[in-house]
């Protein structure tokens, strides 16, 4: 639990119901108590909650603004916000901040068509070819497609698309 300090703060940047909080007592403990969590951790957590609370693009505080608010250092904050654009829960763009990122698509590993998958998250599929054609299959395409090392095969590369965000880029060759 985070100790609130002198109440809710009102203006300085702080317009999504952000608390004066201080990580201060984080990390102390006592004896019987379970191993210490790390004060980066524990502001990434309550960053965490902030994001939740915010639309994709929203604009985070600056550093400084979140080590004052949370009484901690930039480097602890400067941990914290690293590892949510890692996870992909923030972007940084140089020189203007550090931002919501928009959420990901998971798609998990199952014999379902793009198409449907899309769909099921509430997505709009799209495919566009970028090219097709004929190739000679090599050893190893002869021997996964079960033909002779030579023959021809048809090779066709689409991109995935949804609501007009490239997936990714799919080769396959039809048989």
């Amino acid at each position: 639990m985070t100790e609130v300090r002198g109440g809710p703060r009102h203006g300085g940047g702080f317009e999504h119901g952000f608390d004066r909080a201080s990580l201060g007592d984080i990390g102390r403990r006592h004896p019987n108590q379970a191993p210490r969590i790390p004060k980066y951790y524990k502001l990434k957590e309550l960053l965490v909650e902030l994001i939740q609370s915010l639309p994709p693009g929203s604009p985070l505080p600056p550093e400084r603004t979140l080590a004052e608010k949370y009484e901690t250092s930039r480097t602890t904050v400067r941990q914290a916000l690293a590892e949510l654009v890692v996870e992909g829960r923030l972007q940084r763009i140089q020189g203007k901040g550090t931002f919501v990122a928009k959420p990901k698509v998971s798609q998990e590993l199952q014999l379902v068509s793009y198409t449907e998958d899309m769909r099921h998250h509430g997505l709009r599929p799209e495919t566009r070819i970028l090219e097709a054609g004929y190739v000679s299959a090599d050893e190893r395409l002869a021997t996964l497609l079960g033909i002779r090392p030579g023959g021809r095969v048809l090779r066709v590369h689409r991109l995935r698309l949804a609501d007009g965000e490239p997936m990714s880029i799919d080769t396959s060759h039809p048989v």
